[in-house]
């Protein structure tokens, strides 16, 4: 099986228009080079290159550079292979590299040293030289005299041992840094959990509901998300709180087992939708295509059963949705789910408490008023107040 290519063609002759500026960024690049080996010598204006370059790309340039200086190299090229795509970085004359033999051949102008650091990629750093690059040369003033193949052997070995640690490096610093945005999520998902869980005593259900979509939606940075009910009696979904959803999407209202909701809601697992994968759920579902990825959550109480779906989504062209962040999702939906769930505890113990306070003074009302049409009129309010009704009568 043939491993596929990614060139980054970006720093090659043959690869970038040369207008005046490029035309004069290449030429003062140049200079510096030479500088650089007048002053250390052309072994340590390599390793300086390599280790001041802003980015690997940058790196290999100034690297370039400093070899088509010292060395009358024509071209650079950095190949490596961290899986199953190999990326080839060419810098110089590209022709030059396409033209090159290959690298078990005894040609004099092409050099191969492989990545050697410890932990570092798949890889080889190749060079081209001229066919005669000792006299083919400029001379310049102050500049040592071109080294000959064992000396450049080396050097690129130096370089190639550079490069790969450079390599890792770069990889220990993108790790470090998902690292820290996992961190950062975690603590987002707490500090939402918690606002939530602060929340239950301090305003109403519905506002907790548009409360629990507004923190999911920030906390995985999507554009919309909605939570879903569960209405026993009849069986369905229906939206009860929204962010960032058309009017028309929360006066929508689905069957359990019908839809991506409702079949979540069946099934009582989440659902990952990512571009073209197709979950066996979504059998006979159409997919929106300004839609890139998806998460669907059942929300449970304590006791297993559903109370409703929480989903949210992300537009194109924003990232997509991994498991990773389904993960985080779920975690986030089973505590609102709990949060709904001692929410509607805390509203029926304050129900209860308001209603017994009632019978009390409604109690009280009867071994103390002699009046008796006051004492019915005190009686029929009450108990409205109490069952929640808006007429009462009493017969005598």
């Amino acid at each position: 099986m043939t491993t596929p290519v990614q060139f980054d063609t970006t720093r090659t002759l043959r690869g970038v228009e040369w207008t005046a500026a490029a035309q004069a960024e290449a030429a003062a690049q140049a200079e510096a080079a030479a500088a650089s080996i007048r002053s250390d010598g052309l072994t340590a204006a390599a390793v300086r290159a390599i280790t001041l370059g802003a980015s690997r790309g940058d790196a290999l340039n100034a690297l370039f550079a400093v070899l088509k200086a010292g060395c009358g190299a024509l071209a650079l090229a950095l190949e490596t292979t961290p899986g199953s795509l190999t990326r080839f970085q060419p810098y110089g004359d590209i022709t030059a590299l396409m033209d090159a033999p290959t690298a078990d051949s005894d040609d004099p102008t092409t050099m191969c040293v492989a990545l050697a650091y410890p932990d570092s990629p798949p890889g080889r750093l190749m060079l081209v030289l001229s066919p005669d690059h000792a006299n083919s040369m400029e001379r310049v003033e102050g500049m040592p005299p071109p080294p000959d193949r064992k000396e450049i052997q080396s050097l690129l070995e130096t370089a190639a041992l550079l490069v790969g640690q450079r390599l890792v490096y770069e990889a220990l610093s993108r790790r470090a840094e998902e690292a820290d945005r996992r961190a950062e999520q975690r603590i987002s998902e707490v500090a939402a959990i918690y606002e939530i869980g602060q929340a239950i005593d301090q305003i109403e259900h519905s506002r907790l509901l548009q409360l629990i979509t507004e923190r999911a939606a920030g906390l995985m940075n999507a554009q919309a998300c909605s939570l879903m009910v569960v209405h026993e009696q009849t069986e369905t979904l229906r939206v009860a709180a929204s962010t960032g959803l058309p009017d028309s999407a929360v006066l929508q209202e689905q069957r359990i087992g019908e839809g991506i909701a409702g079949r979540v809601a069946l099934t009582e697992q989440p659902m990952l939708i990512v571009g073209d994968i197709r979950d066996p759920r979504l059998e006979g579902v159409m997919l929106r295509p300004e839609i890139s990825s998806s998460m669907l959550v059942p929300m449970k109480n304590p006791e297993g059963q559903v109370l409703g779906v929480l989903a949210i989504r992300r537009r194109r062209p924003a990232h997509d949705f991994n498991e990773i962040d389904l993960k985080v999702f779920s975690v986030f939906a089973t505590q609102a789910a709990l949060a709904l769930t001692n929410k509607r505890l805390y509203d029926d113990l304050d129900r209860r408490a308001a209603e017994l306070l009632k019978i009390s003074s409604l109690s009280r009302a009867l071994i103390s008023t002699l009046d008796l049409e006051d004492l019915l009129r005190r009686v029929t309010e009450d108990i409205c107040q109490i069952v929640g009704f808006d007429r009462c009568c009493l017969y005598l």
